[in-house]
């Protein structure tokens, strides 16, 4: 039930992150991205279909190499690499987010950026949340799973509304249009919550070795 708890949080934590596609991030993409791929004109809202586009191409894949390492000798990774894998991978995501600054001209900045960093955050995703129902059927006990399941959809409901409130803090003052005005607002918004991923990914790291422990204990009890 504590690797659940642990497990939960870190899902809760993630839809906090996954919250800035449809808030911060569109913003972003509406005040300062280039709005065409390939010559394509793309608006600021079809910018979040880059998330639907990753999960599709990735998944396939992804449930392919899970196969593959279950009919192997060293076995699946656990829940535990899962996890803290992901969270490494949204880190990178908003590095990237923030990181195209640097290369932006004018204050816009290449597209190219969030097509790279909605595929870390995808995939970071696909490690997570797709994760959480068989999280539970795994470690909690029949007769609790119910209402484990509940909490856990709880959380995610709260992490939205954080996600939101957190976004509300890259809002740009009323009458400022220049995109070299908000483009340093979104940056350090983006390298904070990179910053904060990653640190929750090398907490994970550390007790990974703890989780996998418990998580076993969870198949073997009675």
């Amino acid at each position: 039930v504590i690797a659940c708890i642990v497990f939960t949080l870190i899902s809760a934590i993630w839809a906090i992150y996954n919250q800035q596609i449809y808030t911060s991030l569109t913003l972003f993409a509406l005040r300062n991205v280039e709005h065409s791929i390939l010559g394509i004109h793309v608006s600021p809202a079809q910018f979040q279909d880059l998330n639907q586009f990753w999960l599709v191409l990735l998944a396939m894949p992804l449930a392919l190499l899970y196969q593959r390492l279950n009919n192997s000798a060293r076995g699946d990774f656990s829940i535990a690499a899962k996890y803290t894998g992901g969270m490494y991978l949204l880190a990178l995501a908003f590095f990237l987010y923030a990181g195209g600054g640097f290369s932006a001209q004018a204050g816009i900045v290449s597209p190219w950026w969030l097509v790279a960093g909605y595929a870390a955050q995808s995939l970071g995703e696909l490690l997570i949340s797709a994760l959480g129902f068989s999280m539970v059927s795994q470690l909690v006990p029949e007769r609790s799973r119910g209402t484990v399941m509940g909490a856990w959809f709880l959380g995610m409901g709260v992490s939205n509304y954080i996600g939101g409130a957190i976004a509300g803090l890259a809002s740009i003052p009323e009458g400022i249009k220049q995109a070299t005005a908000s483009l340093p607002v979104y940056m350090e918004l983006f390298g904070g919550l990179g910053m904060g991923a990653l640190v929750f990914a090398v907490v994970m790291t550390g007790l990974k070795p703890v989780l996998n422990r418990l998580v076993l204990q969870s198949h073997t009890a009675p």
